[in-house]
């Protein structure tokens, strides 16, 4: 299989992982998606696919990296994030609980989804008396609704016969939804099946993405993959700019080794991913302004492993060539690195290329603990791991020459800055929200 043959199954398993890992909410997703696709399979059989998967991703607003920064830093006894706490902070803000509805709206956009489904999302909390029923897209975000609220009163409580009655019931009684999607519901629910369905995880995820077959074009895979970039380099300010300049450093380094036209496009798709794991590695950990401890390195380096399974693991690693490539950025052709520990014999060209981009950024870019080095200084360091067998001599000195010729492996703008700018220009927040912590 090769780089381009990547589908939409595989993505949307990508975004299971990280709404798993990162925001907890991907139990919330499924179950959001299995009644939405009950649903439209009753009132738009035409559409169920679209329809389950914008259902979702209903709450792909929850992993916006200042978002997640922020309930980071929230006193709480819980050490981790949870649905039930995204929601409370949401109603805490100006937006009523319906901010990560408009971040959502806009990430979808840069998805292999349809564009009119963004609203649906974006309207996912607004009741059916706000809603034209005539308009598909309202009645989409309405089917939404009911399956939030369905999915969220069982999380919530303990569940039984009895709750599913007053469900029904308060399902029933309520204006929030259209009567034509309350009737769908009550026919489709009438078995206890669909009901028991809704604790398999593992049926879940089958309902998902069962016949889900469609292959991504190559477009299709950078701009989803953006999304990632984005949501990775803007949790902290010491990142910002690191993937894009990755992407751009391996991308040369590759071109000057005269790699084929397919192995840098798939070496830029490595990059793009490389730190995907970082979306659950803690701030605090990110921004520590010191070196840190032995327990806080197992902790970072941690994220490779987090990437490794966020991208699917050894059986994507089997079908893309590329996916292992993004998570062997930290090995080490000596075998010192992490955290497969693996060795030279075991390295391709393309990973050793990584590695050194990987390194050469991080180097020259501003950290907590220190200040940007020099090109001269990242070069000296570079120089001598190969010196000492961990990375590759012939990639450092085409690094080396390079720099001589007045290369800068930094990307002053990329675009996961237009992805930013794009959200708070069209979701009319000030750039404060964004720039600085949406609490301090």
């Amino acid at each position: 299989m090769n780089a381009f043959s990547f589908s939409l199954k595989e993505f949307l398993r990508i975004i299971l992982q990280v709404m798993k890992r990162i925001s907890h909410i991907d139990f919330h997703a499924l179950q959001v998606a299995f009644v939405s696709k009950k649903l439209s399979e009753h009132l738009y059989p035409e559409h169920v696919e679209p329809i389950t998967i914008v259902a979702f991703l209903h709450d792909i607003g929850f992993l916006m990296p200042r978002y997640l920064r922020s309930i980071e830093k929230l006193p709480s006894e819980e050490t981790f994030i949870t649905l039930e706490r995204l929601l409370k902070f949401d109603h805490s803000i100006k937006a009523f609980g319906k901010m990560h509805s408009l971040f959502g709206k806009k990430l979808i956009r840069y998805l292999p989804i349809e564009n009119e489904y963004g609203n649906a999302i974006a309207l996912h909390h607004t009741s059916a008396e706000q809603l034209d029923v005539k308009n598909k897209v309202h009645v989409i975000a309405n089917i939404i609704h009911l399956a939030d609220f369905i999915s969220l009163s069982t999380l919530k409580q303990n569940f039984d016969y009895d709750r599913v009655k007053e469900l029904i019931s308060e399902v029933t009684a309520s204006s929030d939804y259209f009567p034509h999607v309350v009737s769908a519901f009550k026919e489709i629910f009438y078995p206890e099946a669909p009901w028991f369905l809704l604790f398999e995880y593992n049926d879940l995820v089958e309902q998902l993405l069962y016949g889900t077959k469609r292959i991504l074009s190559y477009a299709e895979l950078e701009h989803a993959l953006d999304v990632l970039v984005f949501l990775v380099d803007h949790k902290s300010p010491f990142t910002r700019k690191h993937t894009e300049s990755v992407v751009f450093t391996a991308s040369e380094i590759a071109s000057e080794l005269d790699l084929t036209d397919d192995e840098i496009i798939s070496l830029e798709l490595a990059a793009k991913v490389h730190d995907v794991g970082k979306m659950a590695t803690p701030v605090k950990i990110l921004e520590k302004p010191s070196n840190l401890d032995q327990k806080e390195l197992w902790i970072m380096r941690k994220h490779v492993y987090d990437s490794y399974s966020i991208l699917g693991g050894e059986k994507s690693c089997m079908a893309h060539e590329w996916i292992c490539w993004a998570t062997e950025h930290h090995e080490r052709l000596d075998g010192s690195g992490y955290p497969f520990k693996k060795n030279a014999k075991e390295l391709s060209l393309p990973s050793r290329i990584l590695m050194v981009a990987d390194m050469l950024v991080a180097i020259v870019e501003d950290r907590p603990y220190r200040k940007s080095m020099t090109l001269e200084e990242a070069l000296k360091i570079l120089q001598n791991d190969a010196l000492n067998g961990k990375l590759d001599v012939d990639v450092v000195k085409t690094v080396e020459k390079m720099i001589k010729n007045g290369f800068h492996p930094i990307l002053e703008r990329g675009v996961s800055e237009e992805i930013l700018e794009e959200i708070q220009k069209e979701t009319q927040v000030e750039s404060s929200l964004f720039q600085h912590d949406l609490i301090e």
